[in-house]
C-alpha cells in the first residue's frame, strides 16, 4: 500500500506563419510559412509517509519550415528527465528532415516504363485485361514524387543507487523516395542506418533496414 499526492501540469503552445516571408514577423531567411507546436508536462510526486519525492519532465517540440509547395524543413525536438527514489534518467534528441519533390528518380524512371504502352494487337483489343485498363488509366494521371532525408542524433544519461553515472547516445540517419498517384498508386523506398547505446545497460546496438513498398488501388 502506498500514500502519495501527485502534481501534474501540462502547457502546450502552438503557432503558424511567424518569421517566413508570409509571417507576421518576416526575418529575410529563405522560406515562405512556418508552423511551431511544443508541449512541457511535469509531474511530481510526494510520498505521505515523508519518502523522498520523484520528479518527471517530458518536453516535445515540432517545426516545419515551407517554401512554396515543394520543400519542407522539419525538427522533431525531445527532452525527458526522470528522476524516481532510486535512479536518475534523462535524454535529449534532435531529428531534422528535408523533403523535396523531385523531376526526376530512378523511381519515375521504373514507372514511365511500366505505364507506356504497348503496341496495340488488334486481334486481342477486345480480350483487353485489367491490368492493361489499369495501367492506361495510371497514363492519364499525374504522378507526384518525393524524398526525404532524415538525421537524428541524442544524447542520454542514468545513475542509481547502484551504480555511477552511465552515458548513452544514439544516431539515426534515412532516407526515403515517395511516389504517389493520387487514388490510384503509392510507391516507396526507403533505407535507415541507427547507431545506439543505451545509458542503462550500456548494450551498443547497429541497426539497418531497406523496404520496398507498394500499395494499388482500383
Amino acid at each position: 500500500m502506498t500514500d502519495a499526492g501527485i502534481w501534474s501540469t501540462t502547457a502546450k503552445f502552438a503557432s503558424i506563419n511567424l518569421f517566413g516571408s508570409m509571417g507576421a514577423y518576416p526575418l529575410g531567411l529563405p522560406f515562405d510559412s512556418d508552423e511551431y507546436l511544443s508541449t512541457l508536462q511535469t509531474r511530481l510526486q510526494t510520498p505521505h509517509d515523508g519518502g523522498i519525492s520523484g520528479f518527471d519532465l517530458q518536453f516535445h517540440g515540432l517545426s516545419s519550415l515551407y517554401s512554396g509547395q515543394t520543400d519542407k524543413v522539419d525538427s522533431d525536438s525531445k527532452l525527458s528527465f526522470t528522476k524516481t527514489p532510486g535512479s536518475l534518467n534523462w535524454s535529449c534528441s534532435l531529428m531534422l528532415s528535408l523533403s523535396r519533390r523531385l523531376q526526376r528518380h530512378w523511381l519515375m524512371d521504373l514507372y514511365s516504363l511500366a505505364i507506356k504502352p504497348a503496341v496495340p494487337d488488334s486481334g486481342k483489343a477486345e480480350t483487353a485485361s485489367l491490368a492493361s485498363h489499369y495501367l492506361s488509366d495510371l497514363a492519364t494521371r499525374d504522378p507526384n514524387l518525393r524524398s526525404t532525408v532524415s538525421v537524428t542524433g541524442g544524447l542520454s544519461g542514468y545513475s542509481s543507487d547502484t551504480s555511477n553515472y552511465l552515458p548513452g547516445w544514439v544516431f539515426a540517419e534515412s532516407y526515403e523516395a515517395k511516389l504517389t498517384v493520387p487514388e490510384r498508386l503509392t510507391l516507396k523506398v526507403n533505407a535507415s542506418l541507427g547507431q545506439s547505446l543505451i545509458a542503462s545497460t550500456q548494450v551498443l546496438t547497429l541497426g539497418f533496414q531497406v523496404g520496398l513498398t507498394a500499395v494499388i488501388s482500383f
